[in-house]
């Protein structure tokens, strides 16, 4: 259920993506930042529904920056999901936004971790 503004459930729900995905030692929240390798950097930029000529659809985009702990840019993005509204219900717009975020999400941690890997 979406229960708070999407920034703040999105924060969360990266958080929890980015950790659960096996591909980074650890994940925390800044401050502090000794002991860091990168620090990412994340907005939310796009969180709402568009009509196309197939229909309306659900959008999440978010721009991302990850930096070196010692400064320098490793990489930046945008990571983005979209999702068909299936029918002109508010249960159906917040299934497709679920959706478009969990594929804004794997883009996220995809190229996140493509950069990471890409500086080592």
């Amino acid at each position: 259920s979406w229960v708070d503004y999407p920034d703040r459930m999105i924060e969360e729900m990266a958080l929890e993506r980015l950790s659960s995905s096996g591909g980074f030692r650890s994940v925390t929240r800044t401050p502090p930042t000794e002991a860091l390798d990168a620090i990412l950097a994340c907005r939310l930029v796009d969180f709402g529904e568009w009509t196309t000529v197939t229909g309306r659809e659900a959008r999440v985009t978010l721009r991302w920056q990850l930096e070196a702990a010692g400064g320098g840019i490793l990489g930046s993005g945008e990571a983005r999901g979209t999702s068909p509204v299936a029918q002109e219900t508010m249960t159906a717009v917040v299934q497709a936004h679920r959706r478009a975020t969990a594929e804004a999400l794997g883009a996220l941690t995809t190229q996140v971790a493509g950069a990471l890997a890409r500086e080592n």
